[in-house]
């Protein structure tokens, strides 16, 4: 009895020391925050945020956590040049990276966190006009003035040649599966190219103007283009045969929004009118 009274309070006094360590190390953590965020050290103050969390051993965010997690995600980080995008976070690891644009220096690709450069897009030997991110956070797009079509990959930044040249591209858009991807230019017809990486072009040719706007359906099947002159169009997006066409706009088309259930299309133009469109859903 006496034996088993003595482990209890070992147990006890252990547990104390257990509880006492990590408050300690709770308290050190939180003091360490504020220079992590002088320092601009995004990355390390999520880091310290989450291991706060864990020693706490509850569901529950203290008032202190919730305000510094606040605080990194409300701050701006200005990065130079224009336009670009923001890459999805599914990258493996805790960076959050935006791509720009820069006459100067082309595409580059930021650590939004932090401000800091990761890599450059340089291959490109006329202005850069496009851009656009995979949903997986694998591949990013650039397009330029003379036609010409990079895929690089985000693990390395690796560049595959999809076009050597062509009409100006005007837009990019990966399909929703992220295993093709719909270029548009200065040219009556859009460009499917797929399956990634390694798969061939397709021509959507049926446009009596250069496009204006593009969406891949939800599941990715069906790919809807408008043009300058208020066209609308719906393809396969696997064979890029035509499958309906829809009149009614009379000026450029700016705006295509599929339903969820990929039973209707919206369609917006500068003719001031939006339109929704009933799709015959294979």
């Amino acid at each position: 009895r006496q034996a088993a009274e003595l482990s209890e309070r070992q147990r006890a006094l252990a547990d104390e020391r257990t509880h006492d360590a990590m408050r300690r190390l709770y308290v050190a953590n939180l003091q360490s925050i504020p220079g992590k965020i002088a320092e601009e050290d995004v990355p390390r103050v999520r880091t310290l945020i989450d291991e706060s969390q864990s020693l706490l051993g509850t569901d529950a965010i203290p008032f202190e956590l919730r305000y510094y997690r606040w605080l990194i995600d409300a701050a701006p980080v200005v990065l130079p040049g224009r336009g670009g995008c923001l890459l999805p976070t599914a990258l493996g690891d805790a960076r959050r990276l935006a791509i720009t644009l820069s006459p100067e220096h082309g595409p580059r690709v930021w650590d939004a966190c932090t401000g800091r450069p990761v890599a450059s897009l340089s291959c490109h030997t006329a202005a850069v006009t496009a851009t656009a991110a995979s949903s997986d956070g694998a591949w990013v797009a650039t397009g330029d003035k003379n036609g010409s079509v990079r895929l690089w990959s985000v693990d390395d930044w690796t560049p595959r040649t999809l076009r050597e040249a062509g009409a100006p591209v005007t837009s990019l858009t990966f399909s929703p599966d992220c295993s093709r991807l719909l270029c548009s230019g200065q040219e009556p017809s859009g460009r499917l190219f797929g399956p990634l990486p390694d798969g061939a072009w397709l021509d959507l040719v049926g446009h009596s103007a250069p496009l204006t706007a593009a969406a891949f359906s939800g599941d990715g099947s069906l790919v809807a283009t408008g043009d300058e002159k208020g066209g609308v169009r719906l393809w396969d997006a696997a064979t890029a045969v035509g499958k309906e066409t829809f009149e009614g706009h009379s000026r450029a088309i700016t705006s295509i929004v599929w339903s969820l259930d990929g039973t209707h299309l919206a369609t917006g133009s500068q003719d001031t009118t939006g339109r929704v469109w009933a799709v015959e859903v294979p």
